[in-house]
């Protein structure tokens, strides 16, 4: 099969099944574009490849998600991951102060807080200390409530997010501070020491963390990343969404360039399917988005070429970005 690109957007296509276990093609383009505030998304030149494996923070499987792998065959919603730093107001030191992200439709609102600690008496239990003013707060799942222990010899953890912090087990250590999560709701209530809450961030979540699971409605857990594979299909095509449940937008996003691809085969017409954009991950430090579009044509057995078109760029996208 020939295969043409006619974008300037790295590609891949591999193979996968529909739910009635008929082969298909997925195919998927990973656009870069530079954030330039109240301008069009521009490409970059140098454009990042498509992502084969998720990117972790820290160490593997222990720490949150930096970028999820493009691989999904399918989302049936757009995932809007932000990986960001909070910065107070001014860039005064600030105890707390708001953050709000807005993608088209779809709104989180978060506080930013100080680092504080959770901390134990015996007379008194514990308690919280108040947060330290700073400049900055990273928006990720570290810093959000959550948290894993080992006690007598097994781990123990928030399976809602694992790599967070500010809960206390029963059996917690006591000798040592507990950091506090900076990372809120703007309208939870204050966190009572030894309850457990949802925990907040704006970027992916891992595919093993509890709060997707319930979102997706997935009834198994993979021993794997998604990765460069063929790929099985789960009751619920919600499983392959990465957002917090908060930023999984309500349909695809519609404001970017249309994409489309013609499959030409000897036996068959012209077939012409969309590609949606079903990823955009922002990265406003950095002044990048990175838009993923995905589409599945059919996979004849006999296909001769395949082409990749884009039928709009110019004056197509988003119109203006902010963020603060």
């Amino acid at each position: 099969m020939e295969f043409i690109n006619y974008t300037p957007f790295p590609h891949r296509i591999f193979p996968s099944d529909t739910p009635a276990d008929q082969p298909m093609a997925v195919i998927v383009l990973r656009g870069t574009f530079r954030i330039v505030a109240g301008a069009p998304l521009r490409p970059v030149p140098e454009q990042a490849p498509v992502a084969l494996w998720d990117v972790f923070r820290g160490e593997r499987r222990a720490s949150s998600v930096l970028a999820t792998a493009d691989a999904a065959p399918f989302k049936p919603r757009t995932d809007i991951h932000l990986i960001a730093i909070a910065h107070a107001p001014g860039g005064k030191p600030a105890a707390a102060w708001p953050v709000r992200i807005r993608v088209g439709s779809c709104k989180k609102d978060l506080l930013g807080r100080g680092p504080h600690e959770l901390v134990y008496a015996r007379l008194f239990g514990w308690t919280k200390t108040k947060p330290r003013p700073c400049r900055e707060v990273a928006l990720s799942y570290e810093n959000a409530f959550g948290g894993s222990f080992v006690i007598g010899g097994e781990p123990a953890a928030v399976e809602e997010n694992p790599a967070g912090t500010g809960w206390i087990p029963r059996t917690a250590p006591k000798d040592e501070p507990i950091r506090s999560p900076q990372v809120l709701a703007l309208d939870e209530p204050e966190h009572v020491p030894g309850r457990r809450y949802l925990p907040q961030g704006c970027g992916p979540m891992s595919p093993r963390w509890a709060a997707q699971w319930r979102c997706n409605g997935t009834l198994e857990k993979p021993s794997e990343e998604i990765g460069y594979r063929r790929t099985h299909q789960p009751g619920d095509e919600m499983f392959y969404n990465s957002a917090h449940p908060d930023l999984v937008y309500n349909g695809h996003l519609k404001r970017v360039e249309e994409i489309g691809f013609v499959s030409l085969s000897a036996q068959a017409p012209v077939i012409r399917t969309s590609v949606r954009v079903d990823v955009a991950a922002a990265d406003p430090d950095a002044h990048r988005v990175s838009l993923v579009w995905r589409g599945r044509p059919p996979w004849p057995e006999r296909v001769r070429r395949l082409e990749l078109r884009m039928r709009e760029l110019e004056r197509a996208g988003w119109s203006k970005v902010t963020y603060g």
